[in-house]
């Protein structure tokens, strides 16, 4: 198996749940985002939060990481202020916690 045809079989396993339109020309994958609707992700079906801390331009910056098990790893949202990123975990903590839904509404990227 060529390495593209890996990489165009991994993205189809996730098609639903990122919402993606795939095609493939020859040697070139072609991704498109079609998320009409949100992505929901409801809190028991996160394993764990992770957090990414990583520098950018000298800038010290956050990366929430929703662990959804054999499910993947999805990228939340990034931070380069400290509470704000707190704030935003704890409250992601709270709806993993109490099994509330997750809507998000845009393609995450990858990470």
């Amino acid at each position: 198996m060529s390495q593209i045809e890996y990489i165009y079989n991994m993205i189809n396993l996730y098609y639903d749940i990122f919402g993606l339109t795939i095609k493939q020309n020859s040697n070139t994958v072609i991704i498109t985002q079609n998320m009409k609707t949100p992505l929901l992700v409801k809190g028991n079906q996160i394993d764990n939060l992770i957090t990414k801390f990583y520098f950018k331009n000298r800038q010290l910056h956050f990366q929430i990481i929703l662990n959804l098990g054999s499910e993947g790893k999805l990228p939340y949202c990034e931070f380069e202020d400290y509470y704000e990123y707190k704030e935003k975990f704890n409250e992601l903590l709270e709806i993993k916690e109490s099994d509330k839904d997750i809507s998000i509404s845009a393609m995450p990227q990858a990470a």
